[in-house]
């Protein structure tokens, strides 16, 4: 006999009414699914965050869940809370870095978090703003919330007194403005203290008062002046090589200097861009400036330059040091090869070495993923809504590509793994 009453609650149940007996919520899409704890919910947050809408929700509304999400972890548990913050960070796991500083910001601005939890986070703030991109947009989005008090003023001083010093140096020239922050707005707020004669002048020169007296004190301390004139030569670099790009040249072989200090006419110099490749370029700056190595001729088809590109690309342990992520390499793929940049009207000829070069790239980095040694059954939605929109605020990177990234990355690095595709129905990718 038939059991009717079974049939009615185990049966083929419409996705818009809930299974009995399990423990399920609706959706944004109207449909019914398996409820996540608020810590998986926190996982998504930090690696996706909600900078782009998904097609059922507002990335307004994607924002607002996702911080009170936030809240209730950091009610539940804020050490745990923030030490995730500051893991997801460091071992380079989310897609991109500005939700976790988001998220900073959110408890150092926030009237209605505890003491306790703002002067844990600030202990855990040079975890996360690494570099002082990093710091201008915390502080950017600290000033929506609140004004300028001492423990900011000491925790924001002490950022800059705690870097090893020759990083400081560097990141000083390397990152003088972002986000409508430059050092000198920084330092006239923070006011740091140190004991340091050559830090103090260093600040005192950004901030425009300069002793010379204790220049003069600097000077003769032989220990520091390759220190000074390295900060003073990338600090005022364009003032100091003038048109004389040769001299540019000698001097970021010698300095190591990066890109971000090189006037923009000397990039049109395929001389240029060999000096920048000279003590090997950081991955991620590669990475973007491959069209524009590209059209002034440096990267062009069996050149010296494109060796060096594709070799450096192939460095399995540069990958590995960079953190880079795969869906930030495979967007460089993407721009790369369609030959001319999303924005502007820069164009150039795609070299296929170096297309090939960025795919073992994108493959290299899969080490970067965390492997758990789990079993895991992945779908991905193939559905039409996955055309739609954008992926972490890059205009040309579709949801089905990046979820396809992902499994990939899966498959790579798992011993166990199971993908399907499903829209109307389930299908195994084999």
């Amino acid at each position: 006999m038939n059991n009717v009453y079974h049939d009615m609650i185990s049966g083929n149940v419409a996705q818009t009414e809930p299974v009995f007996g399990k423990n399920q919520v609706e959706n944004n899409a109207g449909g019914y699914v398996f409820e996540t704890s608020i810590w998986t919910t926190l996982d998504r947050f930090l690696i996706i965050g909600s900078e782009s809408p998904t097609y059922y929700v507002s990335e307004q509304k994607l924002t607002t869940d996702n911080l009170q999400n936030f809240f209730k972890c950091l009610n539940s548990d804020y050490k745990r809370t923030i030490d995730r913050m500051v893991e997801f960070n460091q071992t380079g796991r989310a897609m991109k870095v500005n939700t976790i500083i988001f998220t900073l910001a959110v408890i150092i601005g926030s009237k209605d978090i505890g003491n306790d939890v703002r002067q844990y986070a600030y202990s855990q703030m040079n975890k996360i703003l690494n570099i002082p991109t990093h710091l201008f947009m915390f502080l950017e989005y600290v000033k929506t919330m609140r004004g300028w008090g001492r423990s900011l003023r000491r925790n924001v001083g002490n950022w800059y007194l705690e870097k090893n010093i020759d990083q400081l140096i560097y990141h000083l020239y390397k990152y003088k403005n972002r986000h409508g922050w430059t050092h000198k707005d920084v330092l006239k707020m923070a006011h740091p203290k140190t004991d340091s004669k050559l830090l103090n002048y260093i600040f005192a020169s950004i901030t425009g008062t300069v002793n010379k007296e204790a220049l003069s004190q600097l000077l003769d301390e032989e220990v520091d002046q390759k220190r000074f004139l390295q900060f003073f030569t990338g600090y005022n670099f364009s003032e100091v090589v003038g048109d004389d790009i040769n001299k540019a040249i000698d001097l970021i072989k010698q300095y190591n200097f990066p890109r971000e200090i090189v006037p923009t006419q000397f990039l049109k110099n395929p001389d240029m861009w060999d000096a920048l490749m000279h003590n090997n370029m950081p991955m991620t700056a590669l990475i973007r400036n491959l069209g524009n190595m590209s059209s002034c001729g440096y990267i062009s088809k069996l050149s010296d330059g494109a060796k060096k590109v594709c070799d450096q690309l192939r460095d399995e342990e540069a990958i590995k040091r960079s953190r880079v992520h795969p869906i930030n390499i495979i967007a460089a793929y993407v721009v790369y090869t369609n030959g001319m940049g999303f924005k502007g009207s820069n164009t150039w000829e795609v070299n296929p070495s170096v297309v090939r070069a960025l795919m073992d790239a994108f493959y290299a980095s899969f080490g970067n993923v965390p492997v758990t040694n789990k079993k895991h059954f992945v779908a991905l939605d193939i559905s039409g809504s996955m055309t739609m929109g954008n992926v972490g605020g890059y205009p040309f990177l579709h949801p089905f590509e990046a979820v396809a990234v992902m499994a990939m990355a899966l498959v790579r690095n798992e011993p166990e793994v199971e993908v399907y595709a499903f829209a109307d129905r389930l299908t195994d990718l084999k």
